[in-house]
Formats: structure tokens, sequence, C-alpha cells
């Protein structure tokens, strides 16, 4: 997963590691990638050597799971998540992470994975769909809940 969110992150991290393959076993970027001068670039060891090693836990988790995707939405039973009631109104603001970001967080370093966290967990289970956080006066709210009744 931190593969997708580093990589989102900043759009300069194609041309930090164009040469990295994750399923290649031992996959390693030469020292020298690092040092390039491409602006916006990551340019920590740490961090590249973090995206490598999360590359690595994540292949070893959709083994073992079949699926990423099997294995995250497993955590809602497969079904999206929607906004509370206190959603209805103006002052309403999604959060920044939940109890289930923190138990997710958790299960991913429990397995391994570094440079991640509950915010950044909430982050993706938003891009994805697994919360629909619009608030409940918003037009793409009924819509993601599939005008089906509250």
């Amino acid at each position: 997963m931190m593969v997708f969110v580093s990589f989102a992150a900043k759009n300069n991290e194609k041309d930090t590691l164009p040469i990295f393959r994750a399923e290649r076993p031992g996959a390693r970027v030469p020292r020298q990638r690092v040092g390039n001068a491409v602006p916006g670039m990551i340019r920590s060891r740490r961090k590249i050597d973090a995206i490598i090693h999360d590359a690595q836990r994540f292949i070893a988790l959709r083994r073992e799971c079949g699926t990423f995707s099997k294995w995250l939405w497993a955590f809602t039973d497969g079904k999206t998540l929607h906004s509370p009631d206190n959603a209805k109104s103006d002052e309403w603001t999604a959060p920044a992470r939940t109890e289930l970001s923190d138990r997710i967080a958790a299960e991913l370093k429990s397995r391994g994975f570094k440079f991640l966290g509950s915010v950044t967990v909430y982050a993706f289970m938003q891009s994805v769909g697994l919360v629909n956080d619009h608030a409940r006066f918003c037009f793409r709210y009924k819509e993601l809940r599939n005008d089906s009744p509250q």
C-alpha cells in the first residue's frame, strides 16, 4: 500500500524509481538513482528503502490473502461505510482518522509496513470507496449511497 500512497503524493516518484519492480526477488534501487537531481523526488535513502520494503510486504500480504482488496474490504464486511447522522449539518467535516483506520494501520504495521499511519490509511480508505465521507446534504452522498434509504 505504501507504494501507491507514496507514488500518489508526488508526480516525480515515477522518475525516482523507474527500474523498481517489487515482484523481483531482492529488488533494489541502485544508490546512484537516489541522488539524481530530479526536482521534487524523494532523496531520503530511508524513505526509498521503506517504499521497497513496503512493496515487498504488500506482495506478501497479497500472496497470503489472495488480493489486497479482499483483505481490506474484510474490515467492513465488503460494505462501504457511510458518514454518520451528524453529517447533516454544514459544520460537519470528515475525520482525519477513525477507530477503523487505527485498526487497519496497526494490522499493517504488525505485518511489517513502515512510514504509514492511521491518517494515511484513512485517506486511502476514502480514495478507494471504503468510506463515503460526503456530507448527507451533498449530492454525491446520495449517488454513492445508490439512492438507497438511509
